[in-house]
C-alpha cells in the first residue's frame, strides 16, 4: 500500500471551494475570479476540491492532466490557463 504524506504548504486548509458558473469555475461567488488552472490541479491532487454549482456541492470526480478542465456531476468546468 502506497502511503501519501500530507504536504506542508495546506495542512490547515480543509477544502478548496470554488463556483461555478457559465461553464466556468470561479474564486467567488460574484464570478468575478476565475480560477488558475495551477490552483485547480493542486486542490484536486490534494482532494480538497469542492465545486459548489448552483444549490448542490459537489467534489471534483477527475481533471485534465494541465489542470485547464475540472469534472464534477456530469458536467465539465474550464480554469484560467497559466503559462
Amino acid at each position: 500500500m502506497e502511503k501519501i504524506f500530507e504536504k506542508g504548504t495546506s495542512v490547515h486548509v480543509g477544502s478548496f471551494r470554488v463556483y461555478a458558473y457559465n461553464g466556468s469555475i470561479y474564486e467567488d461567488a460574484d464570478h468575478e475570479n476565475k480560477v488558475t488552472d495551477k490552483d485547480a490541479l493542486k486542490a484536486f491532487q490534494e482532494g480538497r476540491l469542492q465545486i459548489v454549482v448552483s444549490t448542490d456541492l459537489l467534489m471534483a470526480s477527475k481533471i485534465a492532466l494541465s489542470g485547464a478542465t475540472v469534472y464534477a456531476g456530469g458536467s465539465s468546468y474550464s480554469t484560467k490557463t497559466t503559462s
